[in-house]
């Protein structure tokens, strides 16, 4: 919003008339100078000492648009940062899943599943040289039941096909867990899990930068509401006062350039003219209402902060739990240890 400024006629006069483009130029220059001083109400000379410059009432629009750009780096910086995690975050659950499915088929194919499961276990599928199922969707198993079956260690039918008995195989006994090592040594599984391996421990090792690039963006928007709201409210909604107790906000005295300094009839010189501001009640509106919606934004951006600590918690220390330790840095214990 530009600010307009309107200057008494009074020291525009040449002669006996008013001329409207001295008036103009007059109302242009002390726009442009936007500097009050305090005036000898005798003499009419200003007090070079008293001067108060008012360029903040000129760099209104100015200062409006420097707040929404802070408001929009605290945007991209949330936008960036859910980004990175989220697309981080898919990887590492699409390779779980993928983890999961592999695991089963070669559990599928191992001796072990086979003497537990009976004659269904040929029944179900073939495999092939290579060592890959002719049927790719029974190695597809979902998550949700993975975890339940999981918890126990993996849960088979008997060699009763039709009865609903089960029985249970520890996949912590060698003898599976080798028979399976050598399944994926031929078809070259592990080489699968290589690169998921290295974020997945990459994101343990380094779980607190997630933690610091949230809490370092909330600080950054809790920083520029406050820093907005403190600008709007120093510059344009505290008033400003003069030496003599005039309103800034709305008056100021505009010296004038020397061709239009004039002489009253008591001989004393007047270099300044009286000026107010046209739009002072739109500025003062739209000031009031970008400060309180600053402060809105400040209050609900530390109570929202206050409320999901908890459920902040949970979801960024979640990679803290995964079940790594340092043996499982080398060989096949990296896949495996997904599912234990």
């Amino acid at each position: 919003m530009n600010q307009s400024a309107t200057c008494a006629t009074v020291g525009c006069k040449l002669g006996e008339d008013y001329r409207l483009a001295d008036y103009y130029y007059i109302k242009s220059y002390c726009f442009g100078s936007m500097t009050d001083y305090v005036v000898d109400p005798n003499t009419g000379r200003p007090d070079e000492s008293t001067y108060y410059p008012l360029y903040r009432y000129k760099l209104y629009p100015y200062v409006l648009f420097a707040c929404s750009c802070l408001g929009s780096c605290a945007t991209m910086l949330w936008t960036i940062s859910s980004s990175k995690i989220s697309m981080h975050l898919e990887y590492v659950i699409d390779g779980i899943e993928e983890a999961v499915g592999e695991l089963m088929q070669g559990i599928q194919m191992t001796k072990k599943f086979k003497e537990a499961t009976g004659p269904c276990a040929d029944d179900k599928e073939t495999q092939t040289d290579d060592g890959n199922s002719e049927k790719d969707q029974s190695a597809k198993i979902e998550l949700e039941k993975m975890k339940n079956s999981f918890q126990n260690g993996p849960v088979f039918k008997n060699s009763n096909c039709d009865s609903k008995g089960y029985m249970k195989v520890e996949t912590e006994e060698e003898g599976l867990l080798d028979e399976i090592k050598k399944i994926w040594e031929s078809d070259e599984s592990y080489e699968k899990f290589h690169e998921l391996k290295k974020v997945l421990l990459g994101t343990h090792a380094n779980r607190d930068e997630l933690v610091r690039t949230v809490i370092f963006n909330r600080i950054m928007t809790l920083v520029i509401c406050a820093l907005s709201a403190l600008i709007i409210f120093y510059l344009y909604v505290w008033d400003v006062k003069s030496v003599d107790d005039r309103d800034l906000s709305y008056e100021w005295n505009c010296r004038l350039p020397p061709a239009y300094h004039f002489t009253d009839g008591d001989g004393h010189t007047w270099e300044t003219t009286y000026c107010i501001y046209t739009s002072r009640a739109s500025r003062e509106v739209l000031t009031i209402i970008l400060f309180t919606l600053y402060c809105i934004l400040f209050i609900g951006e530390v109570c929202w902060c206050l409320s999901n600590i908890r459920t902040w918690k949970q979801c960024f220390g979640l990679v803290e739990f995964l079940p790594f330790d340092t043996d499982f840095g080398h060989g096949f214990h990296f896949p495996i240890a997904v599912f234990k």
